[in-house]
């Protein structure tokens, strides 16, 4: 899972011309997510 969340975050950095509002909340859900099960 965390490799695909990797992928992602980089496709969006690789592609900021096409801003997605959607995504970044579900990127802020999964960094949560990914703090929350590393603590």
């Amino acid at each position: 899972v965390a490799e695909r969340v990797l992928e992602i975050v980089l496709a969006s950095l690789d592609e900021p011309r096409k801003p997605k509002p959607g995504l970044t909340r579900i990127k802020r859900n999964l960094y949560r997510r990914g703090v929350l099960s590393r603590s």
